[in-house]
């Protein structure tokens, strides 16, 4: 099985966030991560994907915050 991972700063671009967001929403345990043998964080492109699909569905149907 082959896992695409991205780096914070793709997972901010994608999200719309100001650079370093997602690494704080990290080690808040707020988003998953992978922490490589080097101690950097990388995230699950489809995990990431999933939380986008799913804004955008309740963002379709109205119910957004």
């Amino acid at each position: 099985m082959n896992v695409n991972l991205l780096k914070p700063r793709e997972v901010d671009l994608l999200f719309r966030y100001p650079a370093g967001r997602t690494l704080r929403l990290a080690k808040a345990g707020k988003i998953s991560f992978v922490r490589l043998p080097d101690g950097e964080l990388r995230f699950d492109e489809q995990v990431i994907k999933a939380i986008l699909e799913a804004h955008s569905r309740r963002t379709v149907l109205g119910a957004s915050r």
